[in-house]
Parts: structure tokens; sequence; C-alpha cells
């Protein structure tokens, strides 16, 4: 969820919103990951993120974008687990 919640920050807003393929292939190229993360696994924490306000979708097209709660949230939890864990 960390992973997922910093590359909704990091690669800033897209005015289109991310469509879950995106994130699934930004996510892998970015923590060098293998393939074993399956974007059913990603929908799943979409879903998560979407019920507690944080994400929000581009209309009906199945794009998501970070609300201002959101970005507030991710902040908060990218910056307390970088301080925590790279000391």
């Amino acid at each position: 969820m960390i992973r997922l919640l910093e590359i909704l920050l990091h690669t800033g807003t897209k005015l289109a919103g991310w469509r879950t393929q995106q994130i699934h292939e930004a996510v892998l190229q970015t923590y060098h990951l293998s393939p074993k993360l399956r974007p059913h696994q990603l929908r799943y924490d979409l879903r998560k993120l979407k019920a507690h306000g944080l994400l929000q979708r581009d209309g009906k097209r199945y794009a998501y974008r970070l609300t201002e709660k959101g970005n507030q949230v991710a902040l908060l939890f990218v910056l307390f687990h970088k301080r925590l864990c790279d000391l």
C-alpha cells in the first residue's frame, strides 16, 4: 500500500487520471518487482483507497486520482515510513 501511495504521489497528478495498468507498470518498474504482483491485487488496494475517500474515479472511466484528503494521508504515511525505515 505504501508503494502504491508513493507512486501516486511522486509521479504527479495526471490530468486524465491513472488507469490500473499504468499504475501496475509504474509499481513494477519503480521498485523492480517481479511480475508476481498481479493487477487484481492492485485493484483490491485501489478499491480500499476509494472506499476510504482517498481515491476518486475520473468520471465513468476506470482512471483514478488522489483526492485532497488522499494527498494528505499519502504524504503522511510515505514520509513517516521513509523516516522510520530509512534511518
